[in-house]
This record gives C-alpha cells, structure tokens and sequence, in this order.
C-alpha cells in the first residue's frame, strides 16, 4: 500500500509540496536563540552566494538580523520581558524636556507617495479585519505601526496605539456581537520587526487597550499568529502561537494550553465552531472537541516541511483549503470535501508564489509572504498570495494572476508580499494586506486600489534633511523604496529597499539614496530621477556613506573597509584596513568644520583618521564593546560641528550603564555619559549647533535631551509614538530636529539652541558673527580662477588642498577684494580653497579642468 502511495504521488507530482525548507530558515522561524539562528544562516550560505538568491529570504532575515542585533541582552541572550518592562517603567518617570513648543509632528508620508505608479505603496499590513455589520468600518494591523482603523472604508485611517509597551500587530479579532471589543494578537508574526505582549483588547473600539491573560511576561520569546472568537460564545477565543495553541473560555482574562508545538494557521469550521483546523510546518490537524484534542489528518498525503496557510469558506462548511510551500517556492494547493477526513491536490503548477507573470519561475519566499482565501458566497472562488496573487473560479484547478507586483503582463498592480487574503463579509470583495499597506480589488474596473490616507506606517531606516530647504527631506524605507519630501509633498524615489539617504549640503538638486547592501543611487535633479552609481564591494544591510559637509563630492562608504570617493559617488577607492574580521564597517562620520578627519567603527572597533583615511587609530580602548561574549555594540557616531575631537559613540543593547560615551580627544579616552538613561538600545545620536552643546539621541522608546548646562537627559518633546527612532538630524538653519521611524514615518520638533546659520560650515566658533563671503570664478576652472569677495579682507591666508589632503597652493594678501590664481598647470580635478581672514574662516570647492 506504501508502494502504491508513493507511485500515486510520483506520477501527480505531488512530491513537489515536500521538499524540505532549508535547515537556517526553520531555524531562524524557531525560538531558538540569536547566536543559534545566526550560525545556521552563515553555514548554509558559507558555500553561497545569497545576493544572486533572489526569493532565497536572504533579505527578510538580514532585515531580522539588523534589527535584532542592536536588541539583546548583554550576553547575547534575547531579552528578557521584565527588563523591556522596567526600560518603559523608567522612561514614563523621566524628566520632560521644557522646551518651548516641544511637541513632536509627524510630516509623513501620510499617503502613497506620488511617482511611478507600480511602486505606490505607505508600508506592511500583516492583517485586515471588518466590523460585523459596517461595511466602512476596516481595521489593519501594522507590524510596528499599530492597528488603524477606518471608518469610512479606508478613505482615512486613525491609531490609537502609540503609547502601549510595544506597538506592533500581526491579527485581529472584532466581536460579531459587540463589535467595540476588539482584541488583537501584539508583535510581529511575519518578520519579527516588533516583540509580542501576548492579546490585547479594548471595549471601547480601540481607544484604550489593556493586556489580557496571555500577556508578554507569560510568552516571552513567542509571537501570536492567528487569533480566533467563537462567534456563538464571544467569551471563547483561540490563540495560535509559535508556542502552540492556547485557549480562553472568560473573554482572555485567563487561557489554557492546547497543543505545544508551533501552529501557523488555525479556522473553525464554518458552523461547528467546536471543530478547528490548525497546521504546523510539518502537518495539518483536526480537533473536534473544541481544541481539547487534535489527530493529525494528512491521510497518506505526503509530510510536508514548508509553511502552510488555511481557508475555509461559509459557503460549504465541508470545504477546506491548504496552500503548500515547497522550502521557499510553492509546493501545491489542497482541498477537502469532506471537513478534512481526505485531501485532493488540486494545483501545483504554474508557480503562485514566484515573481512572474506567468508563473514560471521557481522563486518565493512562503515563509514570508503567504495566504488564502476563499469566497463567503461560492466554495470554488479563492485566491492565493505570495509575491503576487492568483485567483481560481474551479476551485483551485486553474489560476490567473490578478495582481502583480510590477504590473508586467497587463496585470492590475498591487504591492509585493501578501500577508493576509480576506473577502469582506458583507460586499465579498477582495481585500489584502501587504508590504504596501491595505489594497481593495475592484472588479468593474479589475484595479487594485490602495487605501493609505493617514496611515503613517512607513518603516525608514535613515533620513537626510536638507539645510538648503525646509521642505526637503530624503530618506530610506523597508518594503517601499526611498522617498523625498519636497514643497509640493511627498513623491518616490528609488524602489526596493531605501537605506542610506543623503542631501546635497550646497546643492540642492543633488540627492542620494541607497539599496541594501550598499548599491548608490544618486539625482541631480531634485529627486525626479536616479541614476544607479553601483557599489564598489557588497556592504552590510544599512551601508554608511557620508559626506564631507566642506566638499560634498568628497565621501565615504563603509563596506567590508571603509572607502572614498572624491567625484560624488562615481568612483571609490578603499582607504582602510579592516576592522574586524568578521564585520563590516556599521558607521562613519565627519566633522562639519573640518575636512580631514574622519571617524569610522566596526559593531566592536572604532577607528580615526585624521588625513583624508590615508592612516587609521584604533581608540576602542576605554569603550565596553571589546568584551568576549558581549553582545554590546557601536551603533551611531557623531562629531561635534566645531571641533573635530570632541566625539560621541552610542551603544545598542540592554546594558543598563552603557549607553552614550564621549572623547574630547580624539579618542585618546572616553567618559560615560549614560547618567540617567533608561535601560534601553541606542540607536543614534545628534549633535545641536549650539553654545551648549546640545546632544539629542534616539531609542527605541523616544528621544532624550541634554546639554552641558544639565546633569541628566531628559525626554525631549510630546506626542512621539512608542516607536524605534532610526536616525535624527537638524537642519541648523531651520533649527528643527527631524527623526526617522522604524514603523511611524518621519516626525520633526522645534529646537530651541540651535544658532541659525544658513551657511552652515565656515567654521565659526559659537557666539561669532556670521562669516566672511568669498566666491570662485569661473568654476570650473581651466586657465586661472578668481576669488572676489563683497568686502575688502584684511590680512588674509589662501590655502588649497588636493583631494588627498595635501597642500598644493598657499598665499598670504592684504587688503583686497580680489585674488587671481593661474592653474592652467595643475592636475584636474577637486580642490578645497580654505580663505582664513582674521578669526573667520571659509572653504570652496574648486574644480580644475
């Protein structure tokens, strides 16, 4: 009989749905430890190259891995819910900046940005939920961004959980009997981009929200993947977890485990709500006594070890369908007649889960990006999502795609990565949450629209705002590119991945973005367009580049060494050792009064040079990072605008004194200025063109202020959401500090120190007036240039550099307006003038033909 099976399976192909998922990917899905997760990932890719892997998940688990790093325990374990709670405890009882006006705004994107119209999207949705009996009332749940509701059908969108102990939401569950209780499953399921609470609920449609018994403390490390209510007893819900099922019969207040292995979809029988499908990532099981016990029912289908997700329809309660991961790609698509006693493969081929239009090629990444769903009114209707979606009128004999993630093929356009299918009850029409926010299919016009209006759910990793103007902001984002905020609102940039992001100090049509992994993009102008530049090795996750604020073609990038460009990104050289051996360099920073030094760190080295990188310092010596075992790391540098020895370094991590540290030489020794913080990760810092030295840091619970008149930080402003803050800078001559979010889109405050200067690097001291006004004609130059200045100079130093930091012209006049130099000599390419006239000092770029 086994024989028979085999052949059977053999001749349909069934044996596609078994493959295997490679070992690091049921590894890194596991609860199993960083470091563990970490090793089976670098074995299985040790012999591969995972950058030509596309739908491998090489990018979701880098993604993991970026994030994660900067958030464990000292000993490299995850950590613990008590610590995180105490962190929070700690935040609400600090000092509140009192700071005029210091409310925090968030400035978007608060919709799709304008642009190319297959890339619109706002950010992930893990999951869409109806009120019972308003068809205009939708709920979304944002994997770090909260849950949104709408109430006139996604028109606009409103949140209410910004301030609770972790934001993110993977499932929701609206009470069909009193639709103001709402409970939601906290966390991210889908990438693990937020920690899990456990359930939460409110009873006043999602004003206010309070834990329920399966709360954080309970499962620490688990995440919640699917909740279910029993629509005739609203007390009873069922959550299932990566831990197992557990169940509640008091409303959440308390819950009892059922099954104790990991469960990644769960449905009741349409009508016999004491049955319940759930599947692992092994198995499909059936309990018909309200969860007390499960069988396994494969009945003679193959095993299969891929991701799995159910649907059942109110149609026929005898149906029931299980789309198959084959590893990452797709394995088949099953159904039963029967509530689950026999299973027919209906489908598995063409491929619903690549990238094609077509479906032809073997790529996916199920274990992502995965769902169905089937039709409230006909058990043959369903659709099935991966990168794209497929819908089947047969039940599942034949597909065609409906929503591409490109719109190739004439296809109707939708976001990649689908999280979550569902037909609404009462219009049936189809509905999905995926890397660009809430899309409704429409089918009179066989559009896919996207409802984002208010929905500030974006998830950047790094920001650059403009000192040229106010309105110019460019910055990278997870899932939905690089975006740029102008005057006339905000438009796209790149695609992919948005990392790195750059402005022009001194032009503002010049902009940058970057891929993951470190490929550049740059726009001359004003972000209408791009033109890829390439990297020149492959780059950690988030690449650093910078740019040197006195000669802006002047750059550096941090890769496996760091590296520089003297042309704007065009052409780079490496111009350091390697930090450390296993890691690649995580930050980099520059002076804005000084061109030769620069700063540079591994997660467990920092470096400086102080001649353009032509020679490196190690001055880790005196910073806790070096320690075997410590999970501590450098996450952000900064300089001081004046002086380029004065250096801060921030520290990611839960070790409670070991937070921000500064040098006032160099490096030479470092003081611990943590004072008062919060136990909590570092994630970057910025320094406040001020007298009083103002340093602003962002966390992953809000932004803290001090000074050198203070002896303590201080939360800085109200109103920001209890969100991961990526990056922050001020634009010194608007004086408004700006920081990205990791969930909540970019948000700016007012700051109250700052000296306005809209010509930011002269080199004035604090308190000095305003610089002297020097400028070069022609420019470029190929015979001689012209230094003219508005206003007679006294005694006055002329010195130019080459891009190598060397001295190549040096000249002291008097008295004059006017100054001709002859270059017809010299070798083309960028110089630095530096004009020093009594105690200013300014600089130029001079490009020789």
């Amino acid at each position: 009989m086994k024989k028979s099976i085999l052949l059977l399976a053999l001749s349909s192909g069934m044996l596609s749905a078994v493959a295997q998922t490679p070992d690091w990917i049921r590894v890194w899905k596991s609860n199993a430890g960083f470091a563990e997760k970490q090793k089976a990932f670098e074995e299985y890719w040790g012999t591969r190259n995972p950058l030509h892997s596309k739908g491998s998940g090489i990018k979701q688990y880098k993604r993991w891995e970026w994030f994660t790093q900067n958030r464990l325990a000292e000993d490299g374990s995850y950590v613990k819910p008590e610590v995180l709670l105490n962190a929070l405890a700690a935040h609400r009882g600090m000092p509140q900046s009192k700071s005029i006006n210091s409310v925090w705004k968030n400035i978007g994107p608060l919709t799709a940005p304008s642009g190319v119209s297959n890339t619109k999207g706002i950010g992930r949705i893990n999951a869409v939920a109806f009120h019972p009996t308003d068809s205009n009332t939708i709920y979304a749940a944002a994997p770090s961004g909260g849950l949104w509701i709408s109430h006139n059908g996604g028109q606009n969108w409103e949140s209410n959980f910004d301030f609770l102990n972790s934001i993110g939401t993977s499932d929701i569950v609206i009470n069909p009997l009193n639709p103001q209780t709402i409970y939601v499953a906290s966390g991210d399921r889908d990438a693990g981009d937020s920690y899990s609470m456990g359930v939460l609920r409110s009873t006043d449609g999602g004003t206010t929200w309070n834990p329920t018994g399966l709360s954080f403390g309970q499962f620490s490390g688990s995440t919640v993947t699917r909740l279910l209510m029993n629509p005739q007893d609203t007390s009873m819900l069922y959550a299932a977890t990566t831990s197992g099922i557990s169940k509640s019969t008091d409303a959440g207040a308390t819950w009892t485990p059922l099954l104790n292995v990991s469960v990644e979809d769960m449905e009741f029988v349409p009508g016999h709500y004491h049955k319940l499908y759930a599947v692992t990532d092994n198995d499909i099981r059936f309990s018909s006594d309200a969860g007390a016990s499960w069988t396994i029912i494969n009945n003679g289908f193959p095993t299969v070890t891929g991701r799995m997700k159910l649907a059942v329809t109110p149609a026929d309660s005898m149906y029931a369908y299980v789309v198959m991961a084959n590893g990452s790609s797709y394995g088949a698509t099953i159904r039963t007649t029967d509530q689950g006693q026999s299973w027919t493969q209906m489908h598995n081929f063409p491929n619903l889960l690549g990238y094609d239009a077509d479906g032809l090629d073997n790529g996916g990444q199920a274990w992502y990006d995965l769902d169905i769903a089937v039709s409230n009114t006909d058990p043959n209707f369903l659709i099935v999502g991966g990168i794209n979606i497929w819908r089947s009128t047969n039940g599942g004999s034949t597909f065609q795609i409906i929503g591409h993630w490109t719109g190739a093929a004439a296809t109707p356009y939708v976001h990649a990565d689908i999280h979550h299918l569902a037909f609404h009850p009462i219009t049936n029409r189809m509905w999905t949450g995926c890397d660009g926010g809430v899309f409704e299919y429409r089918p009179e016009t066989q559009i896919w629209l996207l409802y984002s209006n208010d929905m500030a759910v974006t998830q950047f990793y790094r920001l650059s705002t403009s000192n040229l103007n106010p309105n110019l902001v460019v910055s990278g984002a997870q899932d939905n590119g690089s975006k740029v905020m102008r005057p006339t609102g905000w438009m796209h940039g790149t695609g992919g991945d948005g990392m790195e992001a750059m402005t022009h100090p001194t032009d503002a049509d010049i902009l940058y973005t970057t891929y993951q992994f470190g490929s550049l993009n740059r726009s001359d102008d004003g972000g209408f367009s791009f033109v890829n530049l390439g990297s020149p090795v492959t780059g950690p996750w988030v690449t650093p580049y910078t740019l040197v604020p006195q000669s802006p073609d002047l750059m550096y990038g941090g890769f496996d060494k760091v590296y520089q460009s003297a042309d704007g990104g065009f052409a780079w050289t490496e111009v350091s050792p390697v930090f450390e051996a296993s890691a690649d360099i995580n930050c980099i920073s520059v002076c804005d009064n000084s061109m030769s030094v620069v700063y540079a760190s591994s997660p467990r080295r920092v470096y400086i040079s102080e001649d353009f990188g032509n020679n490196w310092t190690n001055i880790t010596a005196g910073l806790p990072v070096t320690s075997p075992g410590s999970a501590v790391r450098v996450s952000y540098i900064a300089v001081d605008d004046w002086n380029p020895k004065i250096v801060y370094v921030t520290l990611s991590g839960y070790s409670a004194a070991n937070k921000v540290f500064k040098s006032e030489n160099g490096g030479q020794t470092w003081q611990n200025i943590t004072l008062n913080l919060p136990n909590v990760s570092v994630n970057c810092i910025e320094t406040e063109r001020s007298a009083e030295n103002g340093l602003f840091i962002g966390t992953d619970l809000g932004v803290y202020f001090t000074d050198k008149t203070m002896s303590q930080w201080e939360v800085y402003g109200d109103s920001l959401p209890n969100v991961s803050v990526t990056e922050l800078e001020i634009a010194p001559a608007f004086a408004r500090l700006r920081a990205s979010t990791y969930g909540r889109g970019i948000w700016e405050i007012p700051v109250q120190n700052t000296i306005i200067n809209t010509d930011p690097y002269i080199g004035l001291e604090p308190g000095e007036a305003a610089g002297i006004s020097v400028n070069l004609f022609p420019n470029p130059a190929s015979e001689s240039v012209t230094l003219y200045s508005d206003q007679l100079l006294p005694a006055t130093e002329i010195s130019i550099y080459g891009i190598d930091g060397k001295k190549v012209y040096t000249q002291k006049v008097s008295n004059i307006k006017n100054h001709t130099l002859d270059v017809s000599g010299w070798r083309a390419g960028l110089y630095t003038v530096e004009i020093l006239s009594g105690k200013h000092k300014t600089s130029k770029k001079l490009v020789v033909k």
